[in-house]
């Protein structure tokens, strides 16, 4: 505080225990005081979940706290609503794509708080489809599933054989009719965008 002045500001100072003198110089009798204070470090809050979601999916977004004294309180908002949650996350699901915005405030056993802001992206939906049924002969050659799909150019697909296609059928589509007897099977195709 520099001479002359009653008021300091705390942002200046680093974390730590700080002695502050006051002096009252009066025409005949002089005042000397002084005063301990101890200046904590805001936490920092980090987030933990990834900034994108499809609509209709339940999406839970997280902070970690550092440099702070738990126990720890929180304040949700999510497109300027205050939610219900005071943990270190909050679950949500939009019904639909945009831009959407997310916000926390953190505060910690001595009242110190922090706040975090960021923006949750809800992605399009993708348009893709897969042939409901193929008729395929019993030969040995491998046949490229991806080739039945209907699917936007940026979307990687994965499959997966159930029951006992699984072991006919690879991550990437290509499935082995060598490997499976007459009969009818199924795949589940899994379309996310890239």
């Amino acid at each position: 505080v520099a001479p002359g002045q009653d008021t300091m500001s705390l942002e200046a100072l680093e974390p730590g225990l700080f002695q502050v003198v006051y002096t009252h110089e009066g025409v005949v009798c002089s005042v000397v005081d002084s005063l301990e204070i101890e200046v904590h470090a805001e936490p920092l809050l980090m987030p933990v979940a990834s900034a994108a979601a499809c609509p209709d999916s339940l999406v839970t977004f997280e902070v970690n706290v550092a440099d702070a004294a738990a126990p720890f309180t929180f304040s949700w908002s999510i497109d300027g609503q205050m939610q219900g949650s005071d943990s270190s996350s909050v679950a949500v699901v939009w019904n639909e794509s945009g831009i959407h915005f997310l916000s926390t405030i953190a505060t910690d056993a001595h009242g110190c708080s922090s706040a975090l802001e960021w923006n949750a992206d809800v992605l399009e939906p993708i348009d893709a489809s897969i042939a409901p049924s193929i008729a395929l002969c019993n030969q040995s050659v491998v046949v490229e599933l991806g080739d039945f799909t209907n699917v936007e150019t940026a979307t990687a697909q994965y499959f997966t054989g159930l029951g006992a296609a699984s072991a006919a059928v690879n991550s990437a589509g290509a499935m082995d009719l060598g490997a499976l007897l007459p009969g009818n099977y199924e795949v589940i195709v899994f379309f996310e965008p890239e």
